[in-house]
């Protein structure tokens, strides 16, 4: 039985279960070697699924094993009488083991040691959670978000962040559950379930008006223009006039910006001073804003 971290379609399990029958069999015959490093910041595999289990008093004998075969990260574990005559006879013992691809891991996770603490604690979770054995008729897909939830954990207790595993968690499993795997959207609640509930600080993100505007819905540039008045008047004090009439027709509006004021005159009894002046505004009208995203205080 193998079990798989992010595989999409669920045809492709058998596919996965027998390229890790394979890369056992590699192993045991020497064809391949002990783990490989994940990164050049993150230490090797095994190194750093010890210290998951450190971190849960855990001490679970598991096998890491490097095998550019497989598509992504398995686990895989069997007892003797599963144990196929094939297996045995090329000297696979029965055990728990953990198969990655380090190209996969690498192009996937690159130099973020949280998303590989989750990668690898989500996978140590699989054998906790007794998906092998204790309980191993347990639908797939709660299997996977019983791995997610124990995932989210195991990067709490190391002190990760949040906002890289929940990345990793959105962009790799499915938009939609298939009964296989869970939709994306389950399986970040889980996660974060697991990482709150092991003392991990969630940042929690608002979009508020005192964060700053990120882009407006409506906005309308607008000409206004006043009727020719006496003496008293000014530029600004018509930009005044004409923001307040337009507060009346665009009561949802959140901003009203002058762009542009002017004036032009006439004298109307010359050839004595009898001095009138048109005011016009551009008004731009800002409605309907989605503000920045920032932490919430």
């Amino acid at each position: 039985m193998a079990t798989a971290l992010f595989v999409q379609l669920p045809w492709s399990a058998a596919a996965a279960v027998a390229d890790v029958k394979v890369c056992l069999e590699e192993h045991a015959t020497g064809k391949i070697t002990g783990s490989a490093k994940v990164s050049d910041t993150v230490p090797d595999a095994e190194e750093l699924l010890r210290t998951v289990g450190s971190y849960f008093g855990m001490d679970r004998d598991i096998s890491i094993i490097s095998c550019g075969m497989i598509e992504k990260v398995e686990s895989w574990a069997a007892s003797a009488p599963d144990m196929t005559q094939e297996l045995s006879s090329v000297g696979v013992k029965p055990g728990r083991y953990i198969v990655y691809n380090p190209t996969w891991v690498r192009e996937v996770i690159g130099n973020d040691r949280d998303q590989a603490i989750f990668v690898f604690g989500h996978e140590f979770g699989h054998f906790v959670r007794g998906h092998f054995f204790e309980r191993r008729e347990v639908a797939r897909d709660r299997k996977e978000l019983e791995a997610d939830q124990f995932g989210g954990c195991a990067t709490a207790r190391m002190k990760s962040n949040w906002s890289s595993v929940q990345s990793l968690v959105s962009r790799l499993r499915p938009s939609r559950g298939d009964g296989f795997y869970p939709s994306a959207e389950d399986s970040v609640a889980v996660v974060k379930e697991g990482f709150e509930g092991c003392d991990g600080s969630v940042v929690r993100m608002c979009r508020v008006p005192d964060n700053g505007v990120a882009s407006w819905g409506f906005q309308k540039t607008i000409d206004k223009a006043s009727n020719w008045r006496g003496g008293g008047g000014n530029q600004p004090g018509y930009c005044a006039e004409a923001i307040a009439e337009l507060k009346s027709s665009y009561p949802k509006a959140y901003e009203f910006e002058v762009v542009t004021s002017n004036e032009t005159e006439r004298d109307t009894c010359r050839p004595f001073r009898c001095i009138e002046r048109k005011y016009y505004c551009t008004v731009n009208v800002k409605g309907d804003p989605t503000y920045l995203e920032a932490s919430c205080k």
